[in-house]
């Protein structure tokens, strides 16, 4: 490989930032404002990482009541109010700082708020290690498919690429792109679920990332 041709796409919510404390508020908020005993945090965020539908994750809610919930969800997200919650993974900028002096490092997200988007990268001190930065509020005709967004924003070019990040969304994306996947554990989904996606490699966190990237530079191939 090539390490000066890479292009490292890297996800953000889960991979680069922490989101649980987010993920639970906005559980427990909604929750407790439709009048609903929320979940204790830990059993709600274990369920999430495993990938729990919805009508099982909340239990005897009725389907309006569940409708009313991802609405609400889906509101709130990306709001100030919670974005606050955010923080970078142990390690982030360091290992940022790192790679971007030998690759090129493009940022895919299927964020729906470009602006909100941009000003947190700025807040966390960390937009100026993307080459790039792709987020679906930006290109509406993409819909949820990272790989079709990489490819409207012009970013997939035919160089030697790594996707990263820590769902099924980061796996089809790699798959469709023809790239190898490295799916981290400190997101949304935890190990047997990632394992059963069979992604290139799974580490525990983006630290872990430069080492692994430096191996596959040496031997041509990233599995290690």
């Amino acid at each position: 490989m090539n390490n000066q041709s890479t292009v490292i796409y890297l996800d953000l919510d889960g991979t680069l930032i922490d989101v649980r404390e987010k993920y639970c508020r906005l559980h427990e908020d909604i929750a407790r404002a439709m009048g609903r005993q929320p979940l204790p945090s830990a059993i709600f965020w274990t369920l999430k990482r495993r990938a729990t539908p919805l009508p099982a994750l909340l239990g005897d809610w009725e389907a309006e009541a569940r409708e009313s919930y991802s609405r609400r969800w889906l509101a709130a997200i990306e709001a100030p109010t919670y974005l606050q919650f955010d923080g970078l993974i142990p390690g982030t900028r360091k290992v940022l700082s790192r790679l971007s002096r030998r690759h090129r490092l493009v940022l895919a997200t299927l964020r729906r708020d470009g602006r909100a988007l941009r000003e947190q990268l700025q807040r966390l001190g960390i937009e100026g290690y993307f080459a790039g930065a792709v987020a679906a509020g930006d290109h509406p005709s993409a819909g949820s498919a990272k790989a079709q967004l990489l490819r409207l924003k012009g970013e997939t070019n035919g160089r030697r690429a790594i996707v990263v990040g820590d769902s099924e969304a980061d796996v089809e994306a790699a798959r469709e792109l023809g790239a190898p996947v490295v799916c981290v554990l400190t997101g949304i989904r935890d190990r047997p679920f990632l394992e059963a996606l069979r992604p290139d490699h799974i580490i525990e966190s983006v630290g872990q990332l430069p080492q692994l990237v430096d191996q596959a530079g040496r031997s041509e191939r990233l599995v290690v």
